[in-house]
């Protein structure tokens, strides 16, 4: 199974979104490297993805979508931060999670269960 960290991004009711060249729009995230904690790989993908290093990650949940066990993550930002895109991300964006098209499916299937488990979560719908 094939694990990754995700991050989740909240900055004035917006969630931060990105996206590889021509491809579908996702979380930050991404394989947990050999060795790493979830953790660790959550805040290197954040970095690595957008350039913005968190003050605090918070664990939320594991979770499970086909052979990919998610751990997800709330990363708690300084204010007013401004993503860069880098390595393989080609573009950052931060949206309301009811108005960000074209996010994969699988993503949208975990935001959906984290919205659930976490209404505490900034999430205009």
């Amino acid at each position: 199974m094939k694990q990754r960290a995700t991050v989740i991004c909240c900055q004035d009711r917006q969630w931060l979104y990105v996206r590889k060249s021509k491809a579908d729009w996702t979380l930050p995230g991404g394989r947990i490297e050999p060795g790493e904690t979830p953790a660790e790989a959550g805040w290197r993908e954040l970095q690595e993805e957008t350039g913005i290093t968190a003050r605090d990650l918070r664990y939320l949940m594991r979770y499970h979508d086909g052979d990919c066990l998610h751990h997800v993550f709330q990363a708690r930002l300084e204010e007013r931060e401004h993503p860069v895109p880098a390595n393989e991300i080609a573009d950052c964006r931060w949206r309301r999670v009811d108005r960000q098209s074209s996010v994969k499916p699988r993503i949208r299937r975990l935001i959906a269960s984290v919205t659930a488990h976490y209404p505490d979560l900034p999430v205009d719908r």
